[in-house]
């Protein structure tokens, strides 16, 4: 009976009938490849050289994008498989990596209707607001997605089922989830131990040591100590030891250790989404003591994790839109806390804020698969979408700025990003720029002890203040297009002693990276003149009432390279 009960979730939605499903056709979605030559100047070692490179790539498409579903009305089991579009379908032959399947297909929906109220059985954390995504005009993002969105925390319980109600034309809906938290399969493993030289030999028992780089073994016989067991035998300063098999030790998903949630959105006029979200957590319904009095309190116990957040875009008119989200999420860590008389408290480990804006331009075109600052200065795309298959920029001004509320939080860190892309206002000309501040009243403020463990790079990694820009143009004479690009990258940063604020750090960089590409002198082919990595920068230290200034300039590299590609 108690299997019967195990299995009936996942037994629910077997004998269903399958729709449509994607249909099979194998044909060349890609075929390409390059070789270049590159010959460059370290302008700081001295050096120069030539880099070869080549590159081919062959995809074979295998099926058309689509899904297969089951169908039915009234009360049924819906089951939806989905492939991505043809792009995704492919085998990947390459130069370097033989052969690649990246075809994604995946399980989209599992759930049991029952007309507009709903069974989901599918695993997943309660994550709430994941897809409540800041605007950002140049859709990229700094290391993490603090500047693109704040989901509430992810708290290890993703087993479970989700019981909702969907309005028929999704104005809103409403679901709430019970979920478990299975303990994770632990790998297989081997633990060594070492043993001792001159120790006697266990009967039976296997001894190791390395010689000129090979493990050599020998079996004891409980006469010899452990060096005698080698020939030749081992010096007292060598070292041999013994190995034991930990088997593996699989994944169990009956814990008894529960977490509940209850998730809301609305939708109460056209692209404007209100939701609300939050989670508790059950823990180990079996424990015989309530809580275990250790701060790292692993099950997460009596832990609350929040959602609320609204996005909303508006059209002003045909020329102009404006696009706000607001995020809030709240995270009360439950811990043993020995600092309060060896009580329980409520600890806020998240509370925080993030809203964003952006100030659209409706008529401006937008370059696709691509970002000025990325190819610059390595900031990495992020397309608000799920899909991730919107791969254009956002033209506007984008404003992002995060409220942390947790005591003191908002004097250390107070952020706040600019973004601006233009679109191609002019036929040619693609330009963009961002400037990031953090505003925080004692950001730049440290101990002694950190203080004295920052310099230069330290300082300047952490971006205090930092403003960048970048711009093409595509130049047409004749048949070659001439396209010359420049970026720049200021950064400004300034570290105090707490203990003495006359003790003072401040590091000033200006990087700036060039290049121009000619296409169309020689068939085929691409010629690119670039420098990058070059910077101009100071550091100015002061203590005791005395201050230094040293440069702190790269002068870079400038390389030539002709690149043949189809």
């Amino acid at each position: 009976m108690k299997k019967a009960l195990v299995i009936f979730l996942a037994l629910a939605l077997v004998g269903s009938v399958f729709a449509a499903e994607p249909a099979a056709e194998v044909k060349v979605a890609e075929f390409k490849g390059d070789a270049s030559l590159t010959f460059g100047i370290d302008l700081d070692a001295k050096e120069t050289g030539f880099k070869n490179e080549t590159s081919v790539t062959l995809k074979l498409n295998l099926l058309n994008g689509g899904d297969k579903s089951t169908t039915g009305d009234g009360i049924w089991g819906e089951l939806v498989i989905k492939t991505d579009d043809d792009t995704d379908n492919f085998i990947k032959i390459t130069k370097d990596d033989p052969v690649q399947i990246p075809m994604k297909v995946k399980v989209d929906k599992a759930q049991i209707n029952f007309g507009p109220v709903y069974m989901g059985i599918l695993s997943g954390d309660f994550n709430y607001g994941g897809n409540f995504w800041f605007p950002n005009a140049l859709n990229w993002k700094d290391g993490d997605d603090r500047y693109n969105r704040n989901p509430a925390a992810k708290l290890g319980y993703d087993q479970g089922f989700v019981l909702g109600y969907k309005h028929k034309e999704d104005k809103f809906k409403v679901e709430a989830s019970v979920r478990s938290k299975p303990t994770d399969k632990v790998a297989a493993s081997t633990v060594r131990t070492d043993a001792p030289i001159g120790g006697v030999s266990a009967k039976g028992t296997k001894y190791y040591t390395i010689v000129f780089g090979q493990e050599v073994e020998a079996v004891g016989d409980g006469t010899k100590t452990v060096g005698q067991l080698f020939t030749p035998p081992l010096a007292a300063t060598a070292v041999a030891y013994t190995k034991t098999e930990v088997p593996e030790v699989p994944a169990n998903y009956w814990t008894s250790k529960y977490a509940m949630g209850v998730y809301g959105e609305v939708k109460p006029i056209k692209d404007l989404r209100i939701g609300v979200g939050a989670a508790y957590v059950l823990g180990d319904l079996s424990a015989k003591d309530t809580l275990s009095k250790d701060i790292n309190n692993a099950d997460n116990k009596q832990d609350i994790s929040m959602f609320a957040g609204v996005d909303y875009l508006f059209d002003i008119n045909d020329s102009f839109r404006i696009q706000p989200t607001l995020a809030y999420t709240l995270y009360s860590d439950y811990v043993w806390t020995s600092e309060k008389d060896g009580a329980y408290a409520n600890a806020l480990k998240t509370n925080k804020l993030g809203a964003g804006l952006r100030f659209g331009f409706r008529k401006a075109k937008s370059k696709d698969d691509n970002s000025l600052l990325q190819g610059f200065f390595e900031k990495e795309m992020v397309y608000n979408n799920e899909e991730k298959k919107d791969k254009t920029l956002l033209p506007g001004v984008s404003v992002y700025s995060e409220f942390d509320f947790n005591e003191g939080a908002m004097k250390k860190n107070l952020p706040l990003l600019v973004t601006f892309y233009p679109g191609e206002l002019v036929k040619g000309l693609n330009a963009a720029a961002f400037a990031h501040f953090n505003l925080g009243p004692k950001a730049s403020e440290y101990d002694t002890t950190t203080y004295g463990q920052l310099g230069f790079d330290t300082i300047i990694g952490g971006k205090g203040l930092q403003i960048g820009a970048a711009a093409s143009y595509d130049v047409m004479v004749k048949d070659v297009t001439i396209v010359p690009a420049l970026g720049m990258l200021f950064t400004h940063g300034k570290v105090v002693d707490v203990a003495d604020k006359e003790n003072t750090k401040t590091a000033d960089q200006f990087r700036l990276e060039a290049k121009v590409d000619v296409k169309g002198l020689v068939d085929n082919t691409t010629f690119t003149l670039a420098w990058d990595k070059g910077s101009f920068g100071s550091y100015k230290v002061k203590a005791g009432g005395t201050s230094s200034t040293t440069a702190q300039n790269k002068k870079g590299e400038v390389t030539l390279k002709a690149k043949i590609a189809f």
